[in-house]
């Protein structure tokens, strides 16, 4: 180890704690672990946990440093106790929710440190609790330990942080959302929870700012009993956060741990069925219900309800909703009575549900009321990409796990540093799930190994993820003139189909199923489309292709009789309405064609 790794001494003096901003190499950790003698009270120093990774590696270290893992509930004090003529170097993982906590936690370390038999003990802590520390942290008023030197004043938050297995620094520019991230943990409160829940909270790894916030989500929202709204695109862990709420919630309350966890996809549930499956219905309410039924909810019990894809509910479903969460009750189909409810509500969607509120896609009541005080969202993983190295290998790890009945089991090998590298420098628009699909593709080709840079690059290569699809697209200039020019192909597809049906209906034939057909499926691309209205540019642009997108659908989703009489009917308003959309994409791209960057490649 040539480079010298930021550290902060922690020191108890007067009562109070000190924290002083220093820097450690391998002599500097030499020396203290030889050159103190066997009385004196250990030295405690904090460093961030790719800095810990990186010093278990050192070969010449290894006889002086004792990993004990992480913090459990014990405390540092008991868990850190070793005998006379054992390693004098210490070193422990400490998922600490923010600085107060490790401070309060560090405390009754320093007073007790003479009986730790230990001459050095580093605690490695998550970078942004590192950069809380340091911030408050003072310059070294004595000489500096040998090989050590002040460390420069305390940089912006979020302006280095370490990849949680490489152990190494990504330099990158702070970006809006970590800056976000930053600014509400500190705002967020820091009290004592069970070692438990923060266990539990782990299950969404990273160690990024990002990351780190939604753990402390997880823990706030594991404690209250209000509704919870997850936001975020696919495939970055919505249902994870969702099943850790209810595991914290069962942590806390040790009197009842039987609580029932019941998920619902909205979005994979026709219509009609969905308020059956929710609120149940009674023998005889309609033909084919020969039995009473319990609707999820009530299923549910004092658990949790968990709504996945609520972003696509229909607008007479979100009514019934907002007013079983006013209410607390609910009404089974053919029933007379109400029955109450007190299942807690955790919802999750990859919409975009404010802009969907804004256009009046979605009830502002309901989305008030399931947000509840707070959302939790997501981060994409490309926008920390810092945390690719450690979600790769645990992906990898599951991945590796994944076998047929009666294989053997066999140690997981670790991915090499090109391997990280190549995963960190590739775009994943279908986050965690796209990149542990490719994980599995390079065990399924690569069996026997090597798994290096070129098993990742040839899988890469191989895959199609990275095709015009509508998840690649970014709200950049760019992206939205893309996302505009494939609606407004869509939408010309759509208007020779309507065309050809005119012609045809004016020649005296009778309209053919293919002509139907395809006019449907251009409504469900333009549905795909509206998806994603941060995409459109503006609002109007938005709601003018929302508004002929509706009037289509409805022309072509009823019989096939209405479909041709009132097509014939409305032909002059649909060729205007066309026309005036056409005109509104046509402007908006216009507006943004000079931001295109040329030669860019989605």
């Amino acid at each position: 180890m040539g480079k010298h790794i930021p550290a902060l001494l922690i020191t108890l003096k007067g009562g109070k704690l000190v924290v002083t901003s220093s820097r450690l190499d391998s002599e500097s950790l030499k020396g203290l672990a030889a050159g103190l003698p066997e009385a004196s009270a250990c030295s405690v120093y904090v460093i961030r946990t790719g800095e810990g990774l990186e010093i278990k590696s050192l070969p010449n270290l290894s006889d002086l440093l004792e990993d004990r893992g992480n913090l459990d509930s014990r405390g540092l004090c008991r868990q850190l106790r070793g005998s006379v003529t054992g390693p004098r170097v210490a070193l422990v993982q400490a998922d600490y929710a923010g600085a107060g906590r490790a401070l309060q936690s560090l405390k009754p370390l320093l007073a007790n440190a003479h009986k730790l038999h230990r001459a050095l003990v580093l605690i490695a802590v998550d970078s942004l609790v590192f950069d809380e520390l340091q911030e408050n942290a003072v310059s070294p008023a004595e000489q500096p330990l040998p090989g050590s030197a002040a460390l420069s004043p305390a940089r912006a938050s979020g302006m280095t942080r370490t990849d949680g297995l490489s152990g190494c620094l990504i330099e990158r520019p702070v970006c809006a959302g970590c800056k976000e991230a930053v600014q509400l943990l500190r705002g967020l409160p820091d009290p004592p929870v069970p070692t438990a829940l923060v266990e539990i909270s782990r299950r969404y790894f990273g160690l990024s700012p990002e990351a780190v916030l939604v753990r402390r989500l997880i823990i706030l929202a594991a404690q209250g009993d209000f509704p919870v709204l997850v936001l975020g695109p696919s495939g970055t862990g919505k249902e994870i956060i969702a099943r850790a709420i209810y595991d914290g919630m069962c942590v806390i309350d040790r009197r009842n741990r039987k609580r029932d966890f019941v998920a619902l996809n909205c979005g994979g549930i026709p219509d009609e069925l969905l308020e059956s499956e929710l609120f149940g219905y009674v023998k005889g309410s309609f033909t084919g219900a020969t039995r009473d039924k319990k609707g999820l909810w009530e299923l549910a019990g004092n658990g949790v309800l968990f709504l996945d894809e609520i972003g696509d509910l229909p607008a007479h479903q979100q009514a019934k909703i907002l007013r079983v969460l006013e209410e607390k009750r609910i009404r089974p189909i053919g029933g007379l009575n109400d029955i109450e409810v007190y299942a807690r509500v955790i919802a999750a969607t990859n919409r975009d549900l404010p802009a969907m509120v804004k256009v009046g896609l979605f009830r502002e009541d309901l989305y008030q009321r399931l947000k509840g005080g707070f959302p939790i969202l997501t981060p994409a993983l490309d926008d920390h990409p810092e945390d690719i190295g450690e979600v790769a290998q645990l992906c990898w790890a599951s991945v590796w796990r994944e076998r047929q009945p009666g294989e053997p089991e066999l140690p997981v090998p670790y991915l090499c540093d090109g391997a990280l590298e190549a995963l960190r420098k590739h775009r994943w628009p279908g986050n965690i799930r796209e990149l542990k699909n490719l994980l599995r593709t390079v065990r399924q080709t690569c069996p026997q190994g090597p798994w290096d840079q070129a098993a990742i690059e040839v899988a890469l290569a191989r895959s199609e993820v990275r095709s015009r699809g509508r998840l690649s697209y970014t709200t950049s200039p760019t992206g939205i003139w893309r996302h505009l020019d494939d609606t407004t192909v869509e939408l010309r597809r759509c208007q020779l189909a309507m065309e050809r049906f005119w012609s045809h209906a004016r020649t005296g034939g009778r309209e053919t199923r293919e002509l139907r057909s395809a006019i449907l499926a251009c409504c469900r691309a333009l549905e795909e489309r509206c998806e994603h209205p941060l995409l459109f540019g503006t609002t109007p642009t938005f709601s003018r292709v929302c508004q002929i997108l509706t009037r289509l659908a409805d022309l072509v989703e009823g019989p096939a009789s209405d479909t041709s009489m009132r097509m014939i009917q409305d032909e002059s308003v649909l060729k205007e309405a066309l026309n005036q959309t056409f005109a509104a994409l046509f402007e908006e791209s216009g507006r943004l064609s000079n931001y295109r960057q040329p030669g860019w490649i989605g």
